[in-house]
C-alpha cells in the first residue's frame, strides 16, 4: 500500500479515523458507569443526595458541627447542585483523608492544561463562528463540572471530530483572535488558582468554606470573563504594538506563550505532589503523627476497581475514587483526542517512540499535561508547514 500523501499547510485536514468514535463511545459508557454508576452502587451520591432531600435528618457538613448551607443563588436547582457538592467536598477540603486531599491537589494542576486545550480548541480560526460556539469552553467546562470531566470530555471530542473540518490545515492551527489569549496567566491566577486558595484555605467558620467551595465550581466562567476583559484592555492599550508581526508568528508566540504556561504549571504541582509523596517516604517525622503512612503513590493515585458494590468506607474515600477515574478516564479520552488530531495533519501518530514520548510526559508532566503537549506538537509541525 503506498503511503499516504504528505498534507501541505493549505492541504484540508485528513477525515478523522471511523474507529476513533468507537473507541470513544466505549469510553464514555466506561466513564459514565465508573464516575456516575460506581457513584451510586455504593452509595456516595444517594448519601450526598440525601443532604438536600431530607433537611432535618442532614443538618450538618459531614463529620462536624457546621449547618449546611442551602442558599446560594436563590435558584432551587442550582442551590441544590451546590448543597451536593459540599457535602460530596467536605472531607477532602477539611483535610480528612489526607490522600484525597493531596490527590485532589495534584489534578487541581493538570485541570490548567485541561483548561489551556479547551480555550485553544475555541478559539481556533478554522472553525468559523458556529464551530467555536458548538465548543464553548465555558459551556462544556460547566458540565464538566456538573457530571465529571471524565463522563462528558468523550462528548465534547466526538462532537468536535463530526463537525466540519477546516478548509485548511493551517486553519485549524491559526487563532481567530490572538488577544484573547494574551491574558491566559493571569486569568487562570485570578479566575482558578485564587479559588483553589480559597477553597483549600483552612476557614475556622463552616459557612466560608462551604461559600469557597460553591465560588470553585465556577472557575470555568470567571477564568472566561477576566480572558475577555484582559483582552479588552489589551486591544485598547497595545493598538500597533504586532503591527510588524505576521499572523504566523503573532500566533505561534501565543500558541507558545499558553502551551508552556500550562504545562508547567502543571508540572510544578505534579512534582510538589511527588515531592509531598517522597518525603513522606524518607523522613516520616517531618508530619503530624500518622499523616505520612496516608502519602504513598499506592494510597494517592492507585484506583479501586471502577465498578463493584461494595459500599463505600467514607465520603472521602468514595469522593478519591471518583476522581481518580474522573482524571485517568479523562485524560485517556483527551490523549486519543491529540493523536487524532495529529493523525489529520498527517503525522504519525502510532510510532513506539511517539507513543513511549507521551508516557514519558505522563509521568513527568500529569496526564492532562501530556494531552496538551500532544496538541502543542501537532500545532508547531503544521505551522512549519506554512
Amino acid at each position: 500500500m503506498a503511503p499516504p500523501t504528505k498534507l501541505s499547510a493549505n492541504s484540508r485536514p485528513r477525515r478523522a479515523p471511523p474507529i476513533i468514535f468507537a473507541v470513544l463511545a466505549v469510553l464514555l459508557a466506561w466513564g459514565s458507569d465508573a464516575l456516575g454508576g460506581q457513584g451510586h452502587r455504593n452509595g456516595f451520591i444517594p448519601l450526598a443526595e440525601a443532604h438536600v432531600k431530607e433537611p432535618e435528618t442532614y443538618k450538618y457538613l459531614p463529620g462536624t458541627k457546621q449547618p449546611l448551607l442551602r442558599q446560594y443563588t436563590g435558584i432551587g436547582g442550582l442551590d441544590d447542585w451546590l448543597v451536593v457538592l459540599n457535602v460530596s467536598f467536605a472531607n477532602i477540603t477539611d483535610g480528612s483523608v489526607p490522600a484525597a486531599a493531596l490527590y485532589a491537589f495534584q489534578f487541581g494542576g493538570q485541570i490548567v492544561p485541561i483548561l489551556a486545550f479547551l480555550i485553544l480548541e475555541w478559539s481556533r480560526h478554522g472553525y468559523g463562528s458556529v464551530g467555536r460556539l458548538l465548543r464553548n469552553m465555558v459551556v462544556w467546562f460547566m458540565f464538566m463540572q456538573a457530571l465529571g470531566f471524565g463522563a462528558v470530555i468523550h462528548a465534547y471530542c466526538m462532537l468536535s471530530l463530526a463537525l466540519p473540518r477546516p478548509a485548511k490545515l493551517i486553519d485549524a492551527v491559526l487563532l481567530s483572535d490572538p488577544a484573547f489569549l494574551s491574558g491566559f496567566v493571569p486569568a487562570v491566577l485570578l479566575g482558578y488558582i485564587s479559588l483553589c486558595i480559597g477553597l483549600a484555605y483552612p476557614f475556622e467558620d463552616g459557612h466560608y468554606r462551604q461559600w469557597s467551595n460553591a465560588h470553585w465550581q465556577f472557575f470555568p466562567v470567571y477564568v472566561a470573563a477576566w480572558l475577555y476583559a484582559l483582552s479588552f484592555l489589551k486591544k485598547r492599550t497595545s493598538v500597533g504594538i504586532d503591527m510588524g508581526k505576521s499572523k504566523k508568528q503573532t500566533d505561534r508566540e501565543m500558541l507558545e506563550y499558553v502551551y508552556s504556561s500550562a504545562i508547567n504549571l502543571a508540572t510544578v504541582v505534579q512534582w510538589t505532589t511527588y515531592l509531598v509523596i517522597l518525603v513522606a517516604y524518607v523522613a516520616p517525622d517531618v508530619f503530624p503523627d500518622g499523616l505520612a503512612e496516608h502519602f504513598t503513590l499506592a494510597k494517592v493515585f492507585v484506583p479501586g476497581p471502577a465498578h463493584t458494590y461494595e459500599p463505600m468506607t467514607s465520603l472521602g474515600d468514595a469522593l478519591l475514587l471518583f476522581l481518580h477515574y474522573d482524571q485517568y478516564i479523562g485524560c485517556i479520552t483527551l490523549i486519543l483526542f491529540g493523536l487524532t488530531l495529529s493523525h489529520q495533519a498527517g503525522l504519525p501518530v502510532l510510532q513506539p517512540a511517539k507513543l513511549g514520548g507521551i508516557g514519558r510526559d505522563i509521568l513527568v508532566h500529569g496526564p492532562a499535561a501530556a494531552a496538551l503537549k500532544v496538541l502543542w506538537e501537532r500545532d508547531e509541525y503544521v505551522l512549519s508547514l506554512a
